[in-house]
């Protein structure tokens, strides 16, 4: 399965100054998915309401619409994120959708935390909200 199609969705939605809002941390995370071998055997992995919740807040940050995060966010975590979960797809999906929503109405902050990102995902310098992320997470 070709996991770039996910990227392609909403680098499509996205207004034009947000085109680059598609840091290496979602890239990453987006189209390898929650890399198991990048954390120690001790170590917590992290959950699908975990990834769900980050996608989601980064969407907000984006400012796609909760309607196009919910459609895109959907169908990446039945495709991606059904492989580390005992739910059903319709599961996956109603869980998505109540995550979306919360996310979108509690108004949470995207933080990346940067290197020390929760799911190990790639991190840049580079990256364009690098600086304003080591701000909000006190680093």
């Amino acid at each position: 399965m070709d996991q770039n199609r996910f990227l392609d969705r909403p680098t499509t939605v996205l207004c034009e100054s947000g085109r680059n809002a598609i840091y290496p941390c979602i890239g990453d995370l987006v189209v390898n998915g929650l890399q198991v071998s990048r954390f120690a055997p001790s170590d917590p992995l992290p959950n699908r309401q975990d990834v769900t919740q980050y996608l989601a807040a980064w969407c907000r940050a984006a400012c796609l619409s909760e309607d196009a995060c919910r459609n895109w966010l959907c169908d990446y975590a039945v495709a991606t994120l059904s492989s580390f979960s005992s739910s059903s797809p319709s599961g996956i999906r109603h869980s998505t959708k109540s995550n979306v929503k919360y996310i979108y109405r509690s108004e949470r902050p995207f933080v990346c935390e940067r290197e020390g990102n929760l799911f190990r995902a790639a991190c840049s310098k580079a990256c364009r909200v690098y600086s304003e992320m080591g701000l909000k997470a006190g680093q």
